[in-house]
């Protein structure tokens, strides 16, 4: 490898998203008096106050998100629903998303340590975190391939360029989930999930395939690395997908499921121009930086370029990065708008309790 191949732009500070959960106690303590304060004086100028107000006023909303929302609905956007007559579910579109609503609540339980839940529902809570230690466990003990799929967010002449997608700590132990959603994707009547191509009319299948995905997380770990750039992006997305899949492998590692050999397959949607020039390079950069990285305990089994129609992971992986650019460059509220919420709140990338998140934005 010539000492050019090896001059790839590099960021040092990307590194795994900590977002909330890099408050320091003091910081949750000030924030705890200043929402305590703000309940007590009935100041309702946020959805956190206003989540609060509900919480403190209606306990029995604190084990209940659906109860949480209703009543959130009723009490401020009472107005708007009593105007829709006759009431039709379109008026979702104007009330406060569902997923802000809970997401408040999670910070203001879990953060906050206010309003707690009953312990039965905070167990009950937990039992997709406990899913997901579980098959790590499991992962420990049994030699198995890591899969990462990754898609470009794309540029379009906004400066902006990045990966994101879904790793498969263990495929063996994956794979039946696998199989069960790709038996759901048949069924959409749908050639190729794009986020680009969402509408009115396809967002219902794209949210579906999302919600099906929810009930299969456990064993996943959601990716997403992103840069501004101007210019030829080739070099830069580069080198994110490498320290993608080496911050990917480092998280494996902090969860202690690299104490065995293993392999990892990469695999990104096809690319004629991009795959014609640069795709062996970047398998001989991501096989050297694994072997360096991770010395005689991982390799890269291959690195592939597919079609995305022919690959449920990369329409997958489609959705998550186009999710990701749309909250950085946010188009006033459309299906895709909707799409992109749902992706946040499926992938923890906005919550850093999660520990199958990995997600950073480097500005």
């Amino acid at each position: 490898m010539s000492s050019d191949e090896k001059q790839l732009p590099m960021f040092d500070d990307v590194r795994p998203w900590m977002g909330a959960g890099g408050q320091t106690e003091d910081d949750k303590i000030k924030a705890r008096h200043a929402l305590q304060l703000a309940v007590a004086n009935s100041l309702l100028n946020n959805v956190e106050q206003k989540v609060a107000q509900i919480l403190h006023r209606y306990p029995l909303t604190r084990d209940d998100d659906i109860g949480l929302v209703i009543e959130y609905w009723r009490q401020f956007h009472r107005k708007t629903i009593a105007d829709c007559k006759p009431l039709e579910l379109e008026v979702m579109y104007d009330l406060e998303l569902y997923e802000n609503i809970t997401r408040m609540r999670r910070f203001i339980q879990h953060d906050l340590k206010m309003y707690i839940a009953s312990p039965h529902i905070r167990r009950n809570r937990g039992e997709r975190q406990m899913e997901f230690y579980n098959l790590l466990a499991a992962a420990r003990s049994t030699t198995a391939e890591v899969r990462v799929y990754l898609d470009d967010t794309g540029n379009e002449g906004k400066g902006y360029t990045g990966y994101a997608g879904i790793c498969a700590i263990n495929w063996k132990q994956w794979a039946p989930q696998h199989a069960a959603l790709c038996e759901y994707r048949e069924k959409l009547p749908l050639d190729t999930v794009r986020f680009a191509d969402l509408d009115a009319k396809t967002r219902p299948h794209a949210i579906g395939l999302l919600e099906e995905l929810r009930g299969r997380c456990s064993g996943l770990l959601f990716l997403g690395h992103a840069v501004h750039v101007r210019g030829d992006t080739h070099r830069t997305r580069m080198s994110l997908l490498v320290q993608l899949v080496i911050k990917t492998l480092e998280k494996l590692d902090e969860l202690k499921c690299l104490t065995h050999p293993m392999g990892v397959l990469v695999v990104k949607e096809a690319e004629d121009g991009f795959d014609k020039m640069l795709l062996e390079q970047l398998k001989g950069d991501l096989a050297y930086q694994i072997a360096y990285t991770f010395p005689d305990r991982v390799k890269l089994n291959d690195l592939q370029a597919l079609p995305k129609g022919r690959e449920l992971m990369l329409e997958l992986a489609d959705l998550i990065a186009g999710a990701m650019q749309r909250r950085t460059f946010p188009g006033g509220y459309n299906p895709k708008d909707r799409v992109s919420e749902i992706v946040y709140n499926l992938t923890g990338f906005e919550d850093p309790r999660d520990a199958g998140t990995v997600f950073k934005t480097y500005f």
